[in-house]
């Protein structure tokens, strides 16, 4: 969507408020709680589309009191749905779990098929976001299992395509493809472009993370050419910046540095400011493979700066965790301590484990370079019993064996003393 688009969806929203506010205060008047009930929840369902989640709590949290003093128990399962999706968009993830698990204890209780399967799925998105990805696996397969039986062939599309995203992120490839693969043939029979087009990109993706940049070309443009011709903005923006990724990879510099030009044009346009500070990112990471470091810091922070003005913590962790690799590759180590250490507190704070995982492993690596063994044994030490608290085997495997470097070192140091 372009800006003026935006700008005048948003205006058209703020009339419909408005018409809606007024609605509302006459239902109240006349004692409708029908009305009420049903002019609250549009008005939460409005405001999450223009992601005002904290209004939108509040009128959905006053719609769940009205039907629970009426007894309407099927309202009230869908009204605690809606309350656990604000949560899990504004990043409140235990309290998203909480109302999304009563939400799906009173659609079973009510034996409603098709209000069990979309929580299973929503819990399944909590578990994803936390990292306990057999959790997650677990409530999507029962949401799919579900799916098939009531003969829903989008949810099944949709959350086949979550189950190839469990598995990607934690490197099951081959499986990853199975379920884009059987996603992808059901979007494309619906006619679903828009979910098609997401799906290949997906695909893309794996691709390129196991080292097939150009079938990975091949299906970003494939998504590219899907979303151009329905004219979504932001799938051509994301399809963009991936093949600038691609590139990047291949150290194809140039061309990358073209792709993320046209993303960000795009994304700029379009008022997208996650997306714009993506391109910033990756902009700063051509520029530090290239050589060219206070470049690359230059858009580290430029990114840093819109991550920090929309409150995107964990991309502003993972921008601070980036600056630190970049000082570390110019041997500023103080400078690079700092901004790993500043990552390190917000992934703890946002309990995400494997990343303060990584985070403890990198400043443990410049430690181990400025010649302070103590303190990098301590740090790898740390990262290694996360790793192996939350079973991350890959991350685990890299710490071991940079313990064993640096236990060598200190052996070595001990014999040298001697």
């Amino acid at each position: 969507m372009k800006q003026n688009d935006l700008m005048r969806k948003q205006e058209e929203f703020e009339r419909v408020f408005k018409q809606l506010k007024l609605a509302l205060a006459v239902a109240q008047r006349k004692g409708d709680r029908i009305g009420e009930i049903l002019l609250l929840y549009n008005l939460g369902m409005g405001y999450e589309l223009m992601n005002r989640l904290e209004q939108a709590l509040e009128c959905y949290s006053q719609t769940l009191a009205i039907q629970r003093e009426m007894g309407d128990r099927t309202g009230e399962s869908i009204s605690l749905d809606r309350i656990g999706m604000a949560y899990y968009l504004t990043n409140r993830l235990e309290d998203a779990l909480k109302y999304f698990e009563q939400s799906l204890a009173t659609a079973r209780e009510l034996g409603s098929r098709s209000g069990e399967v979309s929580v299973l799925h929503h819990i399944g998105m909590v578990y994803e976001a936390t990292n306990r990805f057999d959790d997650a696996l677990k409530h999507y397969k029962q949401s799919l299992e579900i799916e098939r039986k009531i003969g829903d062939p989008a949810g099944e599309a949709s959350t086949l395509h979550q189950v190839g995203f469990v598995c990607q992120v934690t490197g099951r490839f081959e499986d990853a493809l199975e379920y884009y693969n059987q996603s992808l043939a059901i979007r494309r029979k619906m006619g679903d472009c828009s979910g098609e087009a997401k799906t290949l990109h997906h695909v893309g993706i794996v691709c390129q993370e196991t080292g097939r940049f150009g079938d990975a070309l091949a299906y970003y443009g494939e998504s590219l050419k899907i979303a151009r011709k329905i004219g979504d903005h932001a799938v051509e923006a994301v399809a963009l910046h991936h093949i600038g990724m691609v590139y990047g990879d291949m150290s194809n510099f140039q061309d990358a540095l073209v792709k993320y030009s046209e993303s960000l044009s795009i994304v700029r346009e379009i008022g997208d400011r996650a997306g714009e500070a993506k391109n910033f990112h990756e902009i700063g990471i051509v520029y530090q493979y290239a050589g060219r470091l206070e470049d690359a810091l230059g858009y580290y922070s430029e990114s840093l700066a819109i991550e920090r003005q929309i409150g995107d913590r964990a991309s502003e962790a993972e921008t601070l965790c980036q600056m630190g690799r970049a000082y570390q590759s110019d041997n500023r180590s103080e400078n690079a301590l700092e901004h790993f250490n500043r990552g390190l507190a917000i992934w703890r704070d946002m309990g995400y484990r494997v990343h303060e995982a990584r985070a403890l492993c990198q400043i443990g690596r410049v430690y181990e370079y400025m010649g302070h063994l103590g303190d990098a044994l301590k740090h790898y030490e740390k990262s290694l019993a996360i790793e192996a608290e939350i079973g991350s085997k890959t991350d685990e495997e890299i710490t071991l064996l940079a313990m064993a470097r640096l236990k060598k070192k200190m052996g070595k140091g001990k014999k040298e003393l001697a």
